[in-house]
Formats: structure tokens, sequence, C-alpha cells
């Protein structure tokens, strides 16, 4: 058995103290990755739903828009969908899929 630096053998209480340190550590460090990406998530949501709620608004006031360059973006494209859905349900999949990716990993 190896010696530490006070020259005796570590007994089962110093190698318990020091596994359950180390594992406290690795718990902390996943709970800081997790709150970041959490924080991330929740942020672009944030701002999505800005976006969507400035869109709204501006309609609703009357805001005069060009809606013919948007013209290109409305037409169908897969079967039924506009470009403008696909892309939607493209960011919404990729939403989830990094989420549930981030689940698992546990």
């Amino acid at each position: 058995m190896v010696q530490n630096d006070t020259g005796h053998k570590p007994n089962i209480s110093d190698r318990r103290f020091r596994r359950y340190h180390r594992q406290a550590e690795r718990r902390r460090k996943q709970e800081r990755r997790d709150s970041r990406f959490m924080a991330a998530v929740f942020s672009l949501a944030g701002i999505t739903a800005a976006i969507a709620i400035g869109v709204a608004v501006f309609g609703m006031q009357g805001g005069r828009m060009d809606t013919g360059a948007l013209a290109d973006l409305t037409r169908p494209w897969l079967g039924s969908l506009s470009k403008f859905e696909v892309l939607g349900l493209v960011f919404i999949a990729l939403v989830g899929g990094l989420y549930f990716w981030r689940i698992r990993k546990r």
C-alpha cells in the first residue's frame, strides 16, 4: 500500500473520504453544465418568443411591409408545408433533440 505525505498508510476512512469528495465534485460539475445548458435553451426560447410577439404586434398595428419578398418562403414547398413551416419544425426538432441527448448522457 502507498504511504501518504504524513508517512502512514491511508486507512479505509481516508479512501472513503477522498472517494466521496471526488464524486461530489463530479456531481457539482455536472450540475453546473446542466444549468448552463438549460439557461441557453431558455434564453433561445425567450428570444424566439419575443420575436414572435413583436411580429404579431407589428402585424396588428397595421404595419406596412412588402410581403412580395416573402412570397417564395410561404409557398408550398414540401407537400403542403412552406419553407417557414419546415424551418420551424427543424428548429423544434433540433432543440428537442439536444435536450433529450443531454438528458440521456446522464
